[in-house]
């Protein structure tokens, strides 16, 4: 399969030399904001793995892969799109109307706040979703394609451990960010088009964190390609849905 090495923004802990800090999140063990670094990740191409993606078993899948669900619901969208004048990696202000790639690798919600949301979405209380399998997929596309210079890469759900998850907080609640260990396997799609679609799960309560249940994913800025190729910046759009299995 094709795979290149890219770098890819995970978080650290307070003693790494990095003195990157990405502000718009804080730690919850420690109250202090998130720290990253770059880390040199091995990418390979999804294509080729076509028909052969298990969204059960890695947390990811084309939408071509329908969900086998009761019901699904929606409760947001954001559209992402890159500004050239600014860095996503640490952009001058945040704002909701332009919000740009997410590159730090991470999960959207945290386990407790991915419940609450599905049981908002189809007006359950904690009762009635004792013994029913729910969960969060977020729905990912581009609006315009291919996607050159800052595609979003997924994490084998398989080879991420709950030791890799570190609980934080910011603008829309709790979520987590991933710190890098050389078990994860990394993929995307290159050249990605509006008509190709990517599902990745972000909690299932049957499946816990480190066993498939999450799927750790992050923008990247493929600067080679951005200096060598003609372009147009990302523009995205990701709807996160609740499921009821």
């Amino acid at each position: 399969m094709a795979s290149r090495k890219v770098s890819i923004n995970f978080a650290v802990p307070d003693e790494h030399p990095s003195r990157e800090y990405h502000t718009f999140a804080t730690v919850v063990a420690t109250g202090k904001p998130l720290k990253i670094a770059p880390q040199p990740v091995q990418l390979v191409d999804l294509r080729a793995r076509i028909g052969k993606v298990d969204f059960e078993e890695e947390g990811f899948a084309w939408l071509k892969t329908y969900l086998k669900a009761k019901r699904v619901g929606s409760w947001n969208h954001d559209i992402r799109r890159r500004i050239p004048e600014d860095s996503p990696e640490f952009p001058k202000e945040f704002d909701l109307t332009k919000l740009q790639p997410a590159t730090v690798a991470h999960v959207d919600l945290s386990q407790k706040d991915s419940l609450l949301k599905v049981l908002k979405v189809f007006g359950l209380s904690m009762e009635e979703a004792s013994g029913r399998r729910l969960a969060v997929v977020n729905v990912w596309r581009p609006l315009i394609g291919p996607v050159v210079d800052s595609p979003l890469a997924v994490c084998d759900a398989k080879t991420a451990s709950q030791e890799d998850i570190h609980l934080t907080t910011d603008f829309y609640g709790e979520g987590s960010f991933i710190t890098f260990a050389e078990r994860q396997k990394w993929y995307y799609v290159k050249d990605q088009m509006p008509d190709e679609v990517l599902l990745f799960r972000c909690f299932d309560s049957t499946i816990g964190p480190g066993q498939s249940g999450v799927t750790p994913h992050s923008a990247l800025m493929d600067r080679e390609r951005m200096g060598t190729e003609k372009y147009e910046c990302r523009q995205s759009i990701e709807v996160r849905c609740a499921v009821e299995y």
